[in-house]
């Protein structure tokens, strides 16, 4: 049964946009083989903050995945006024896995549900922004080689996000960019992102 794992995450392919509003969370790829088996992963991104991963699987097929990400940074434009973003992510997935007979190489299949919530001010006055935001998602890990203490897997994953309750007032002209993408973000409230990837994990 697997334990605590503490584990470096490089995702060196990724092409979903990255924008303030919403920054996708570090994929969670389990390497889970049979009922009882837990995992821990903890990430640090510079873009998107710290966050936490767990697995649980509860037959020696079918797994739950948790993951949280959390963010609050501040932001200062070319004349030194400044702005501020809080922002968190919590998603839930259920899915299945198999691996090979000597448990080497590991496939799986994750579908999952999320919700995000942003909170934004800009400058010395009262304006604002907030927003919220329901997530789905399919994650398919293509393969994983799980070795002694490396573990290198091959991923995708397909995310839907609909915004909603979108709020915002921004009249200060060095925030027109974010101005403009608050409405764009009004308007057109799906947003689909693919973030194809590879990871590498240390430690066990």
């Amino acid at each position: 049964m697997k334990g605590f794992s503490f584990l470096l995450m490089i995702v060196l392919c990724n092409i979903s946009c990255r924008q303030t509003y919403y920054i996708p969370n570090s994929v969670n790829v389990p390497m889970l083989e049979e009922k009882g088996d837990f995992e821990v992963k903890i990430s640090n991104q510079d873009r998107s903050g710290p966050g936490i991963q767990l697995a649980y699987a509860l037959k020696d097929d079918l797994g739950l995945m948790f993951n949280a990400r959390w963010e609050n940074k501040k932001y200062e434009s070319y004349s030194g006024l400044t702005s501020s973003g809080k922002n968190y992510l919590a998603e839930g997935a259920i899915g299945i896995f198999n691996s090979s007979e000597n448990n080497l190489i590991k496939y799986s299949l994750y579908g999952g549900l999320g919700y995000f919530n942003y909170k934004g001010k800009y400058g010395y006055t009262s304006n604002f922004s907030r927003l919220h935001a329901l997530k789905s998602f399919v994650q398919v890990n293509f393969m994983s080689l799980d070795l002694k203490y490396i573990d290198f897997s091959i991923f995708s994953r397909f995310s839907n996000l609909y915004y909603f309750d979108v709020h915002y007032s921004i009249t200060e002209d060095e925030f027109i960019n974010d101005l403009i993408y608050l409405e764009s973000v009004d308007k057109k409230s799906i947003t689909w992102f693919i973030e194809p990837g590879i990871q590498l994990g240390i430690g066990k």
